[in-house]
């Protein structure tokens, strides 16, 4: 089992990554907007900057173009 551990926005450098990897699944389309979101939250919580993170905010904005 992997551990997860925080890092402090000082420790936090340009050039620092983090990913997740999921499988989008055909009832995920219905709630696209709200899943996209789920990735981003689960990202800053669990990987970078990690556990203790406070998300304050997201906004997400769908349209055509």
């Amino acid at each position: 089992m992997d551990t997860i551990e925080n890092r402090t926005f000082d420790e936090i450098k340009v050039g620092d990554t983090a990913s997740l990897v999921r499988t989008l699944m055909g009832e995920d389309f219905e709630v696209f907007g709200m899943w996209g979101g789920a990735l981003i939250s689960t990202l800053l919580g669990t990987k970078l900057p990690g556990p203790g993170t406070i998300y304050v905010e997201q906004t997400l904005r769908f349209g055509d173009r």
